[in-house]
């Protein structure tokens, strides 16, 4: 799996307990790769999670610098646990 220009995306909302978390804990992990956040409040971005059929959040996806997908994840744990697992 590549790492060297990956790119992590995770579409949130403030108001989502789950993705607060989320963001809480992998800000305190000090992660060596970025991680994105969007939220789907915005219009564009729940326009986009239309058309990606997202149904849930957080929802993570992780990709390599060419744009293919090296792992979508759902959920606070299932998120966490990967990204720390690669990126700590």
């Amino acid at each position: 799996m590549s790492r060297g220009n990956d790119v992590v995306i995770i579409f949130s909302a403030d108001w989502c307990k789950a993705c607060r978390l989320t963001r809480d804990t992998l800000t305190k992990a000090k992660l060596s790769i970025n991680v994105y956040y969007v939220d789907v409040d915005e219009s564009w971005v729940m326009q986009l999670a239309g058309i990606m059929s997202i149904k849930t959040i957080p929802i993570m996806f992780h990709t390599d610098k060419a744009g293919k997908t090296l792992a979508a994840r759902v959920g606070p744990a299932s998120i966490v646990s990967y990204l720390i697992k690669l990126y700590r």
